[in-house]
C-alpha cells in the first residue's frame, strides 16, 4: 500500500504545486491514483482469469474502487498525514521514486492497453 499512498500524495502535490487544484488537490491525486488501480485490476483480471470486460463490468470495478479509496485511503486527512510525512524528503530519494512512479505508470497503461487489445 506504500506504493500507492505514495503516488496519491506525488499527485496531490502535482495538482496543488500547478494550481489546477488548490482546494482540493487530494481528490484529483485520489482520482489518478484510483485510476491506474482500476488499469491494474483489468489487466490482471483478462490476464490470469481471461475475463473479458463489458460496458457494465467497467463501472463494477471503477466505482466502488473511487468510492473505497476516497473514504478509506486517499482523503484530506491521509493527504496532511503524507505532508507532513514527505515533505521534508531528501531531493536524491524523491527523484528516484519520481522515476518509479512514472515507470509504474508507463507499465499500468502498457498492461492495460495490451490486455484491452486482446480482450477485443
Amino acid at each position: 500500500m506504500y506504493l500507492f499512498d505514495y503516488i496519491f500524495y506525488r499527485i496531490s502535490k502535482i495538482y496543488l504545486k500547478t494550481k489546477i487544484e488548490t482546494v482540493y488537490p487530494e481528490l484529483g491525486g485520489g482520482a489518478v491514483t484510483s485510476l491506474f488501480q482500476g488499469f491494474n485490476i483489468v489487466a490482471l483480471l483478462y490476464f490470469l482469469f481471461s475475463i473479458k470486460m463489458t460496458t457494465y463490468s467497467w463501472a463494477y470495478i471503477w466505482v466502488p474502487l473511487v468510492i473505497f479509496n476516497w473514504l478509506f485511503l486517499f482523503n484530506r486527512t491521509n493527504f496532511k498525514k503524507y505532508q507532513q510525512q514527505w515533505d521534508d524528503e531528501e531531493k536524491r530519494k524523491r527523484r528516484i521514486k519520481g522515476v518509479l512512479i512514472i515507470v509504474y505508470i508507463i507499465a499500468s497503461i502498457y498492461f492495460f492497453g495490451l490486455s484491452l487489445s486482446k480482450m477485443y
